[in-house]
């Protein structure tokens, strides 16, 4: 894998400094950057990329003043061009230039992520370096999943097709190479109990579904409590869940996880978790259409259960979105920090067990999983719906059979078409 290590730093004077290096900092070159381009860029990006307008236009003047006279940028990608795997950019940015829209970043020829030699992925790094990746495992991916609708949340969301989905996606040629968990009481006591059980290491990724939003200037998940109450989860309180078990990815598949509120100047939730202890975490920087955020899961998944490291299978989700005409590919967003995101697990010879306990609309191609908490739920194919018998929450396992617009309280975020 080819890394690019981009650090932008504050501005000194009427400049921001701008270092560029491949595997040693120490050997960075240095350049100056205009600090009126980039003031212009935010509020040009404020103003038409935010409001979805001027989309490549804004990804062209990013990369142009990154790339420089001295084309930076363009040696990078000629560089890469037969190397070993993808071209990571991990950018380390400011407060105020995470919200500048990187994964839309062109050159002449169109987005950077729709390459293929070498594949381009933008990614959002916090700036530590180290410690390595750990090395992939010869097993399936291991995937841990939950759902959260708490009552009033607005329209319900696919829970049930995008966990069917992303896990049939896994299977090739008949083999299974995921093993899914699935938590299913959208609570954040009952996850925490889940996860004490298991040894370390259990799982690679964490996949959560649902809305955010702030509450006040503090980024959080809306999950639910004991009888189905909105029961919002700070990054804190996420990892505080895992305890010393957490997983190396977590998905925040919700609208605004991945945001940067307040002209840029607040936290989003993904990057909240990768301070506290997350290596890498994936969200949405806008409101995102449920079905696009459901293709995205089934690519993503794919490519990472087939082995692909954590980059290639963005890289693969991106393309992949773009092929089917899903605009909303540039809002799914990559954080990390240390050494860039690798392989969980290699791809296994062998079938994953079956575990699956309980019968819903996600196995009913048989796929296996472990179903922790599972209310109770009644399928109905005519009306692709999905009623929930259980006192904990008539809304968690809703789900509709379109691509659904959000509804949901003011904060809240989801699925809007």
């Amino acid at each position: 894998m080819n890394v690019l290590h981009l650090r932008i730093l504050s501005p000194q004077r009427d400049c921001w400094q701008f270092r560029f290096w491949t595997d040693n900092e120490n050997t960075a070159t240095n350049r100056d950057l205009a600090i009126e381009e980039i003031e212009d860029l935010i509020g040009q990006a404020e103003t038409y990329y935010y409001n979805g307008t001027a989309r490549l236009e804004i990804g062209q003047r990013l990369f142009r003043w990154l790339d420089g006279s001295e084309r930076t940028l363009s040696r990078a990608i000629e560089g890469a061009r037969h190397g070993d795997g993808p071209l990571v950019l991990a950018i380390h940015t400011e407060r105020m230039l995470a919200h500048l829209p990187w994964e839309t970043m062109a050159d002449d020829e169109g987005f950077l992520v729709a390459k293929t030699n070498p594949a381009i992925v933008p990614t959002r790094w916090h700036g530590r370096t180290g410690p390595a990746w750990p090395a992939p495992e010869n097993r399936p991916l291991h995937t841990l999943f939950m759902a959260a609708a708490p009552e009033g949340g607005g329209a319900p969301l696919q829970f049930e097709v995008e966990e069917g989905r992303m896990f049939r996606a896994a299977e090739v040629r008949g083999k299974r190479l995921m093993e899914l968990t699935v938590e299913e009481s959208g609570c954040l006591p009952d996850l925490g109990e889940l996860v004490s059980v298991q040894p370390a290491g259990t799982f690679d990724i964490f996949h959560l579904i649902g809305h955010a939003g702030h509450e006040g200037v503090t980024p959080v998940f809306y999950l639910e409590d004991e009888t189905g109450q909105p029961a919002p989860a700070t990054a804190d309180q996420l990892a505080k869940a895992f305890g010393s078990r957490r997983p190396r990815v977590v998905f925040l598949s919700g609208c605004r996880t991945a945001q940067n509120p307040g002209h840029g100047e607040e936290q989003s939730l993904a990057e909240s978790l990768i301070a506290h202890g997350i290596r890498a975490a994936l969200g949405w920087g806008r409101l995102v259409r449920d079905d696009h955020a459901i293709l995205a899961a089934e690519i993503l998944y794919r490519a990472l259960a087939t082995g692909e490291s954590l980059p290639a299978a963005l890289s693969a989700t991106w393309r992949g979105m773009i092929d089917k005409g899903a605009d909303g590919w540039h809002l799914l967003r990559l954080h990390f920090d240390g050494a860039v995101p690798g392989r969980s697990s290699l791809r296994p010879a062998s079938k994953a067990a079956s575990k699956r306990q309980a019968s819903s609309p996600a196995n009913t191609s048989s796929s296996p999983a472990t179903i922790a908490h599972r209310k109770s739920l009644v399928w109905n194919n005519s009306s692709a719906a999905v009623a929930c018998s259980s006192t904990a929450s008539a809304s968690s396992a809703a789900m509709a059979s379109a691509a659904l617009c959000c509804t949901a309280p003011e904060g809240w975020g989801k699925a809007a078409s």
